[in-house]
């Protein structure tokens, strides 16, 4: 669900229309938050929702053994699992092709005519986003910078923030939670702020898209370009 699209736009409509009905009362308003953005993320392909709500999960856990142990080894520990959790969940959907690809390569080189069967994984939506700002949560606690939340649903709700989720950027939990836990006071202002940085972002996009037509042309095509088109799609 691509944020220039009709179907994003019926999708806020409604968000905009129901939340107006929870964002003065915490508990629905983050249950809210979080069905919302399981469906904005599910509309991309809803196999990949178990892979985001684990990582949540995970680390939710671990950031509160982190806070509960009695040595800083035992902290140490708890944040070496969080880490290969999150970056060896990164590394099977990314690059694991490439590793096997690699080695089949090297073993090439030494003779042995290796077929490697590739696991040709979908790369989920927004992994690398929702990965580290997950991972960055328990590193925040293992420092002290923050404590652990006791609020799996509320950190689940943070992480998969649907406005973010796909597109960025990586915002670190000790700025995000405490939004999901305060009751927001609606002020003009900030309303108004916030919907120019949606229109102007709509309006680059747009952009950009219509300008990506004749770059293409430009730069990708096989057969002979005018002198027009040339200029065209570098000045674009």
């Amino acid at each position: 669900m691509l944020f220039n699209t009709p179907i994003f736009f019926f999708f806020f409509i409604i968000f905009l229309f129901f939340y107006g009905f929870v964002f003065l009362r915490r508990t629905p308003r983050v249950y809210f938050i979080l069905i919302a953005s399981l469906v904005f993320y599910g509309a991309w392909n809803y196999k990949f929702i178990p892979l985001l709500v684990g990582s949540a999960v995970g680390d939710y856990f671990f950031a509160l053994a982190i806070a509960a142990a009695g040595t800083q080894r035992r902290k140490k520990l708890w944040l070496t699992a969080s880490v290969v959790m999150n970056l060896g969940i990164l590394a099977v959907f990314k690059y694991a092709d490439f590793a096997i690809q690699s080695v089949a390569e090297f073993l090439q080189l030494f003779g042995y005519n290796a077929s490697p069967n590739l696991l040709n994984f979908v790369l989920p939506v927004g992994i690398s986003f929702y990965t580290f700002q997950s991972l960055s949560y328990t590193i925040d606690v293992y420092r002290g910078d923050m404590e652990p939340r006791r609020g799996l649903v509320q950190f689940t709700a943070a992480l998969a923030f649907f406005p973010q989720l796909v597109a960025g950027p990586i915002l670190r939990a000790r700025q995000i939670l405490p939004q999901m836990h305060a009751i927001p006071r609606p002020e003009w202002g900030l309303a108004k702020h916030g919907f120019l940085l949606i229109t102007a972002g709509l309006l680059k996009k747009t952009a950009a898209d219509l300008l990506a037509r004749p770059v293409a042309l430009a730069f990708d095509s096989e057969g002979p370009v005018s002198l027009l088109e040339t200029w065209t799609g570098v000045v674009a």
